[in-house]
């Protein structure tokens, strides 16, 4: 089975760049805190951080690595996932995105029957 990308711009780009870039940012201020941090300081940049979280887990994935990217946040492989982050709702939504992806390229297909036709595998 052969597989064509074809990207283009998605509605969503800008606001998952800026929910990105928070929770990049948020991550940054939590692993700069200086050495004599409080308690309450170290609370109120988990809290940052973790809205930025829950920001990024609200928005739709646009492919499947909007979806990697969820998982990795969710805590996938770390200590333990962040309990208020759903995991397998988080792969579902991969498998419905990829599965999405593959109707649109067997509809394309149906349209475009000698789209493949000069591609080198």
């Amino acid at each position: 089975m052969s597989w064509i990308a074809i990207k283009r711009a998605h509605p969503l780009d800008g606001v998952w760049s800026q929910a990105m870039e928070a929770v990049s940012d948020a991550q940054a201020a939590a692993d700069n805190q200086p050495a004599d941090f409080t308690d309450a300081q170290n609370d109120a940049l988990c809290g940052v951080l973790l809205d930025a979280i829950a920001v990024v887990m609200a928005l739709p994935a646009r492919d499947v690595s909007d979806s990697l990217y969820k998982l990795d946040l969710s805590g996938l492989g770390e200590d333990g996932p962040l309990t208020r982050f759903d995991q397998n709702e988080i792969m579902r939504e991969a498998l419905a995105v990829n599965d999405a992806a593959i109707t649109r390229g067997a509809k394309l297909l149906r349209c475009l029957p000698d789209l493949l036709e000069e591609v080198a595998i």
